[in-house]
């Protein structure tokens, strides 16, 4: 808006999981001192038992955000149905996301565009290092 990026999101399904996630690690090995790899894919590893892979006919939305001073503007709502629209297009029967369990605010976001909540990921981690996440879900054709 006005040359300022406000908003911003990954939309993906899971037939590009696989690309995406061997980048991820090239990004990893590449980036990063070759002493702390094991420490990062570890951590990767825990972490992806709160966000599985989307299905293949799954659009699923990752890391979306709007600048805090543009929220409540409908441009996060703006977006994610421009993408609903995207994933109609693609032939997707499914939108889904995962939020944090903490995000009290984004969760009620997500409810009332319609999301419903499928089921609660809790981290194998550590505890209390990472907030458990809730996998929200809904129709692409609602």
């Amino acid at each position: 808006m006005d040359g300022s990026i406000v908003g911003i999101g990954a939309f993906y399904s899971g037939k590009n999981y696989l690309r995406l996630s061997t980048e991820l690690v090239w990004q990893v090995l590449h980036f990063y001192p070759l002493t702390i790899v094991p420490t990062l894919l570890w951590r990767t590893l825990q972490l992806q038992a709160l966000m599985p892979a989307p299905a293949k006919n799954m659009h699923y939305v990752a890391n979306f955000a709007v600048r805090a001073e543009m929220q409540s503007k409908q441009i996060g709502c703006s977006l994610l149905c421009y993408q609903q629209e995207i994933a109609k297009q693609l032939g997707r029967d499914i939108y889904a996301l995962d939020v944090s369990v903490a995000n009290l605010r984004a969760q009620a976001f997500y409810e009332r565009l319609g999301f419903k909540v499928i089921r609660r990921q809790q981290f194998k981690g550590k505890k209390g290092s990472v907030a458990d996440t809730l996998r929200m879900e809904m129709p692409v054709n609602r």
